[in-house]
C-alpha cells in the first residue's frame, strides 16, 4: 500500500515467501559436531516493511521499520529461526539544506534479534547494535548536468559514535570460545 498528500509519502508491505531446497553450510550441531557440508532446506519467510517521508526544500526527515520472521520449514532445525536474518531493523533520517542542493543528514540504523550466520540450532543470538552516521551530499545543479544526466557528490561518515559491533559473524554450531568468526566493523 502506498499514500501521498504533499509533502508526505508512506508505504507499507506484506510479504510471505517459501523457499525449497535453499542450501545452507552446517558446521557442527550439539548432537553431531563433526557435520561440515552443505545440505538442504525448506524455509520460510514472512514480514512487514513500512516508511513514512516527509520532505520540504529545507527539511526531510524518514522512517522505515522492517520486521522479518524467518524459520526453517521442515528437517531437523523444522521451527527454528534462519540465522543472519535480523528480525527488526530501523532506519530514522533527519536531514536539512542550508543551501540550495547541499543536504546534511544524520542517519540512525537500528538492527535487532538475529543469530550468527551459521548457527542453524539457534544457540548463539547476536548482540544488536545501533549505528549513527552523518551524510553531507550534494545534488549537481541542472545548469551543470550535459543532457540533463543527474549527478551526486557526498561523503559519508559511518559510526559517529564508534560502538564496536559485528554486523557478520559465525560459529562452529556447538560452542562460541572456539570456532566462532566475528567480522567487527570499523568503529569510525
Amino acid at each position: 500500500g502506498r499514500w501521498t498528500s504533499g509533502p508526505w509519502r508512506a508505504n507499507s508491505t506484506w510479504f510471505y515467501t517459501t523457499t525449497t531446497n535453499e542450501i545452507l553450510f552446517v558446521q557442527g550441531t550439539p548432537d553431531n559436531p563433526f557435520i561440515f557440508q552443505n545440505q538442504n532446506f525448506d524455509t520460510r519467510r514472512s514480514g512487514l516493511e513500512s516508511s513514512l517521508r516527509v520532505e520540504t526544500d529545507r527539511w526531510r526527515s524518514s522512517a522505515a521499520y522492517a520486521y522479518v520472521h524467518a524459520e526453517f520449514d521442515k528437517g531437523q532445525f523444522a521451527g527454528n529461526l534462519f540465522p543472519g536474518t535480523p528480525a527488526h531493523t530501523a532506519d530514522l533520517t533527519v536531514g536539512f539544506s542550508p543551501i540550495r542542493s547541499l543536504w546534511i543528514d544524520l542517519d540512525w540504523q537500528i538492527v535487532e534479534h538475529y543469530l550468527r550466520i551459521n548457527d542453524l540450532a539457534n544457540l548463539f543470538p547476536m548482540e544488536g547494535h545501533n549505528v549513527l552516521n552523518l551524510i553531507i551530499s550534494y545534488d549537481w545543479p541542472s545548469t551543470l548536468r550535459p543532457g540533463g544526466v543527474k549527478g551526486r557528490a557526498y561523503l559519508k561518515f559511518q559510526n559517529l559514535a564508534g560502538q564496536r559491533y559485528s554486523a557478520f559473524a559465525s560459529s562452529n554450531g556447538s560452542i562460541l570460545e572456539t570456532g566462532a568468526g566475528e567480522n567487527p566493523m570499523p568503529l569510525f
